[in-house]
Parts: structure tokens; C-alpha cells; sequence
């Protein structure tokens, strides 16, 4: 049997979706229903350590508090899980987030559609402006 996979998002049609899709491939997918910090970590103690689907912006608690993902990474790695962080943020400041608390370089890879600082990678080149 795979390693298990923990889907840990506020948003239940993606965390859903990605539950479904993740299992009707064969793997060990689970889903948190527990967003913050003490319910997440209770749920992964329960579970070989796998993989982590962490969305960084888990909504807010029973007292309005945000809840941040990004403070979940540190005690994820330390107990051998690793982080795959979803995000549908385009905030470069809080996608960095999770490197910065971890010290461990990571790779983003983004699903936004507004891309800063150019093309997306293999797009088509852009037709020269006029300043005419």
C-alpha cells in the first residue's frame, strides 16, 4: 500500500474532488476535517507519516481568526510528512511564507491565472507594442 495522502482545505468541493481523484487512482487519500494547527496534527498522528495537501488559507476558526497553513509546515516535516502546499493566492508574500518558517528551499509551482513579470512559461511570444 502507498504512503497516505492528507487533504487538509477549507474548500470541501476541492478537497473533495481531489480526495476522489486521489483514491480512484489506487492511493491511501484522506481528508482533514480539522483545519487547525491541534486537529490537523491530531489526525496525522493517527497515520504513517505520507503526504500533505496543504491549502495556506484555511478560512477562519469559531472566534474569527484566521487560520494560517503555513504555520502547519514546521510540525508536518518535523513528524516526517512531507508539504505540498496548494494555494489559489497569487501573494507572492504569503506563498513564500512556508520556506521562510521552515528554512528548507521549496519549489511553487502556482495554478493562478494572473502571471507577474512576463509570459507563463511556454506561452507564445507576444506581438511587439506600438508606441506610435
Amino acid at each position: 500500500m502507498s504512503a497516505p495522502v492528507l487533504i487538509v482545505d477549507d474548500h470541501e468541493l476541492v478537497a473533495t474532488s481531489l480526495l476522489l481523484s486521489l483514491r480512484g487512482e489506487g492511493l491511501d487519500a484522506h481528508l482533514s476535517c480539522r483545519r487547525d494547527a491541534d486537529g490537523v496534527l491530531r489526525v496525522t498522528s493517527r497515520l504513517a507519516p505520507g503526504v500533505v495537501l496543504l491549502d495556506l488559507d484555511l478560512g477562519r476558526d469559531d472566534q474569527g481568526r484566521r487560520l494560517d497553513g503555513a504555520r502547519l509546515v514546521g510540525p508536518l516535516t518535523a513528524a516526517g510528512w512531507k508539504v505540498i502546499i496548494l494555494s489559489g493566492s497569487s501573494d507572492r508574500v504569503g506563498i513564500g511564507a512556508p520556506p521562510a518558517i521552515t528554512g528548507r528551499p521549496s519549489r511553487s509551482v502556482s495554478s493562478s491565472s494572473r502571471w507577474r513579470g512576463g509570459s507563463p512559461p511556454n506561452a507564445a511570444p507576444s506581438p511587439p507594442s506600438s508606441t506610435g
